[in-house]
């Protein structure tokens, strides 16, 4: 990476529908960017909050036409976050750590559904839990879009996403305890969701970790897109099957 800006090349795996082996992701700024070198095509992979109030309106819409119910939306309840210093951890290149961990869990509830909706919808009970570990190397090294509190690849102002209850406020908030000169070395979520109407449920856990890092002169060239290179729309990524 080179300032605030950095690219990722993808050497193995894939995430269905988001990138594959041989692709690689250019970050930094208010854009994450997917780049397929073998198609010579690239897209946004951001959450373009625009797109997402527009499709948040448009179902409203639709469910008030079929109930004629102008209350139709979610409930949140029961929601807590949390953001706790968990003391040092394992050296880092002979460097000491520090581990942290936010949690946050919130139950969500339909109302306004249409009369032909059979089944009585459940509370979908949702936590999400991050460990930390941060190491501090002399200086802030720019984070990438999967290894950082921060994140990446979201477009327009995430202020404007509805927050009637003021949770998201309240976890930026706290999440502003994290260190801020330190360099986050590894983090893993796990993401546990239940109370599905069929009774099920659902864990996604992502690790990100950091083997090491080298200092070298960095290729401008490999940090923007190549002239010739095209937008493509972005695909659907399958939630279902994530490698």
């Amino acid at each position: 990476s080179s300032t605030k800006r950095g690219r990722m090349d993808v050497e193995t795996g894939e995430m269905s529908g988001m990138y594959q082996k041989g692709d690689y992701l250019l970050f930094g700024g208010p854009e994450l960017i997917v780049v397929r070198p073998s198609l010579k095509k690239f897209w946004f992979a951001g959450v373009d909050t625009a797109e997402l109030r527009a499709e948040l309106a448009a179902t409203k819409e639709r469910m008030k036409a079929l109930t004629g119910d102008t209350t139709f939306g979610m409930q949140m309840q029961d929601e807590k976050a949390t953001v706790d210093s968990l003391g040092p951890g394992e050296p880092f290149e002979g460097k000491p750590t520090t581990l942290w961990r936010s949690t946050m869990s919130f139950g969500m509830t339909m109302r306004g559904l249409p009369a032909m909706v059979a089944i009585e919808m459940p509370m979908i009970a949702t936590s999400v839990t991050t460990e930390y570990t941060y190491v501090d190397l002399g200086e802030r090294i720019s984070p990438t879009p999967f290894g950082s509190e921060e994140g990446a690849g979201f477009s327009g102002d995430l202020a404007d996403i509805p927050d009637p209850t003021g949770m998201a406020k309240k976890m930026a908030e706290l999440l502003k305890r994290l260190p801020k000169k330190a360099t986050a070395v590894r983090t893993k979520s796990v993401v546990v969701t239940g109370g599905m109407p069929d009774a099920s449920s659902m864990t996604v856990t992502s690790t990100t970790s950091i083997s090491g890092f080298r200092r070298m002169n960095v290729n401008l060239a490999l940090l923007v897109l190549p002239d010739d290179y095209t937008e493509m729309p972005r695909p659907d990524v399958d939630l279902v099957n994530l490698d």
